[in-house]
């Protein structure tokens, strides 16, 4: 029944039919559920209204992530191309288990110094999300992508704005000129693109399933096509890639617990050890906005002298945690000693590297995903006859820093709050889940409240322009030197105070700084 009328989505949801009231449907037709269904928010609308339906179908937080996904991959993919990498945060009650699926671009076999792009992990990543945790059958959930692409879908302005700061460097690649219309003047939103070779992929991605991207005739000819750019890539780099299924990092917060990325996730490891600096001994809490901000970009600093790396559970122990704050003075900045070059591309931070996606269910599962091309729009190449954006090397001062934020209890399995993070610095989600979760901050004011980050290297406080005035010069007078930059990466999150499913009272929002989406529907 699905399949059916996924074929038929993209006028469904013109035609606006409600999401509710599903009396008589059967499971895997949108509005089966009535009543609450749970709720999604994704950087792109079509992608989230795609996993409204499938959550309202009786699919899982993780069916509805996929189908939005790949929705983006489509509709968005300057930051959910199928040729980048990522990482899912999931929680799935059934099992009472906190998961993380780590699929990060790889690097060719031969050396990290010649990889010019990043071996794709989003397809692989997503396969093993869903059949670790999906309910609904995979092909039905690609089946409104492969239409955005085939029949052509109108950029949203989320597209739209992405593409504008990007066609500069695009136009360069023949193949992305062509794919997104880039000869034919000023990008607008409204405007049509049709990808037929990405359809095409999608096409045997669904029917054969996400093993043959990487095995067999169509593994073979990404593989060509990649070399064709001029990169390194093989068949069996693209054969032995594989996702990992991980242990997340875990902290006690009251009677739940609070769970990040671990590494090789950079993001999560330094958003966790934010967070566990800041949880300690109420420092985040007791401190006024200048003090949090200089908390949190002077700990940033030493988190990413050390790398982020570590055994996962060291990076976070008392020890950890001391160390990061070893000597921190409220009112003073000590620069950390031993960064070394910058991970930071600067000159990248006004354009978005990732985009972001977080769900839950009727069920109370939850999965919070952040995808990365390590760069915006990657390499700003499409390889020939896919309609695929290919990744940046995950290294250097180009790395993408994915990661995402849960809080469930373990006991009774509710899940109070989630996040994820678009581009940016995983400093940015540590603070919202500090405002959230430790100074009783509401979510949406936690994500729409200025941000600022700092690597140490080079020791700048990068700021935007609507830090309050008082915060800017308590930093200024604190000893660190600022820069102001417009749209410090994008956050995407949820809070439920009572706890899912137990009482359906759930906040969902969408990054403002974006055009994207959340959905969700009430009990009434």
């Amino acid at each position: 029944m699905w399949r059916q009328l996924g074929r038929k989505l993209p006028l469904f949801l013109a035609l606006g039919l409600s999401a509710c009231g599903g009396s008589g449907l059967e499971e895997g037709e949108a509005g089966f559920i009535e009543g609450f269904f749970g709720g999604i928010i994704v950087d792109e609308p079509r992608a989230a209204l795609i996993g409204r339906d499938v959550l309202s179908a009786g699919g899982s937080a993780a069916d509805a992530a996929v189908a939005a996904y790949f929705t983006m991959a489509v509709t968005m993919p300057g930051g959910a191309s199928l040729g980048g990498g990522g990482v899912c945060l999931i929680h799935e009650r059934e099992n009472s288990r906190v998961e993380v699926v780590e699929f990060l671009t790889g690097t060719p076999a031969g050396g990290s110094r010649d990889a010019t792009v990043g071996i794709p992990g989003n397809v692989r990543g997503m396969a093993l999300v869903h059949a670790r945790y999906g309910r609904l059958n995979w092909a039905d959930l690609l089946i409104p992508a492969e239409n955005f692409a085939r029949d052509g879908h109108a950029i949203s302005r989320a597209f739209a704005r992405d593409l504008q700061l990007a066609a500069g460097t695009l136009r360069g690649d023949p193949e992305a000129r062509r794919i997104f219309g880039l000869d034919s003047g000023e990008i607008t939103e409204g405007q049509v693109v049709r990808q037929i070779e990405l359809a095409a992929m999608l096409t045997v991605i669904r029917t054969r399933g996400a093993g043959e991207f990487y095995n067999g005739s169509l593994g073979r000819q990404v593989a060509e096509s990649i070399q064709r750019t001029g990169a390194a890539m093989t068949p069996d780099d693209l054969r032995e890639y594989r996702p990992k299924l991980l242990k997340p990092l875990q902290m006690e917060l009251g009677n739940e617990l609070i769970y990040f990325p671990p590494p090789p996730a950079v993001g999560g490891a330094i958003a966790a050890q934010l967070w566990a600096a800041g949880d300690d001994d109420d420092r985040y809490a007791d401190g006024d906005a200048g003090q949090r901000a200089h908390l949190l970009a002077e700990v940033a600093s030493r988190a990413y002298a050390q790398g982020g790396g570590g055994e996962a559970g060291d990076i976070i122990s008392a020890n950890a945690v001391a160390k990061l704050v070893a000597g921190h003075d409220r009112s003073r900045h000590q620069p950390a000693a031993g960064n070394g070059a910058s991970i930071v591309d600067y000159a990248a931070r006004g354009r978005h590297d990732g985009v972001s996606l977080v769900a839950v269910d009727v069920t109370g599962d939850a999965v919070a995903c952040s995808f990365t091309l390590n760069r915006p729009f990657g390499v700003d190449k499409a390889a020939p006859g896919t309609g695929m954006l290919l990744a940046a090397p995950a290294s250097g001062a180009r790395a993408g820093q994915p990661s995402a934020v849960l809080v469930a209890n373990p006991v009774n399995d509710q899940v109070f709050f989630g996040a994820a993070i678009s581009g940016g610095s995983p400093a940015s989600l540590a603070a919202v889940a500090l405002d959230t979760l430790t100074a009783d901050r509401d979510i949406g004011a936690a994500i729409t409240r200025a941000r600022t980050y700092n690597t140490g290297n080079p020791d700048v406080v990068i700021a935007e322009p609507g830090l309050a005035k008082p915060v800017q010069d308590f930093l200024q007078k604190a000893g660190y030197t600022l820069q102001l930059q417009e749209n410090l990466g994008r956050i995407n999150g949820f809070r439920c105070p009572a706890g899912l499913p137990r009482e359906p009272n759930c906040q969902f929002v969408a990054e403002p700084r974006g055009h994207g989406l959340a959905v969700s529907a009430d009990e009434n």
